[in-house]
């Protein structure tokens, strides 16, 4: 990899970041309310609020670079960090409905990785065509595997 090259996925790198801690800080919001409407507690407080948001931003500045590298690099940026936040926003409202606060814990991140496999699915990598393998031990060329030489 070119010195060009690694200095261009530092630089994406650091923005899916702080594009992920961002959006996950943003997403702490509906949650925070959902949440405390599920509990039956009482109405969110700032410092609800402002915890949240600190313990969904560093969730989403961890998950966003390793989801959008691992598995949604052909998806256009902006919806590698939308449709998986408003996925798990989605699953934490039909958890909430369906199954109270357990089912909030358990669809918000089934939520995320459903989006994110519709993404991975709407967006696949394209297949690398594969190198043709040359072998040249004598085993191959006794079965006839060399005959392109």
């Amino acid at each position: 990899m070119s010195e060009a090259t690694s200095v261009r996925v530092f630089g994406v790198s650091v923005t899916l970041v702080f594009i992920g801690a961002i959006v996950g800080a943003l997403a702490s919001i509906p949650l925070t309310v959902l949440g405390k409407v599920v509990a039956g507690a009482d109405p969110a407080t700032i410092a609800n609020f402002t915890w949240n948001a600190g313990v969904f931003g560093v969730l989403g500045a961890i998950g966003s670079p390793l989801l959008a590298w691992s598995t949604l690099r052909h998806a256009p940026l902006w919806r590698a960090m939308l449709e998986p936040a408003l996925g798990a926003l989605a699953g934490a409202v039909f958890g909430s409905i369906v199954g109270g606060g357990v089912g909030l814990l358990v669809l918000t991140p089934i939520g995320l990785a459903a989006a994110s496999w519709r993404l991975h699915r709407t967006f696949p990598t394209p297949a690398r065509p594969i190198a043709r393998e040359i072998d040249d031990s004598p085993a191959s060329q006794l079965v006839g595997r060399n005959q392109h030489r």
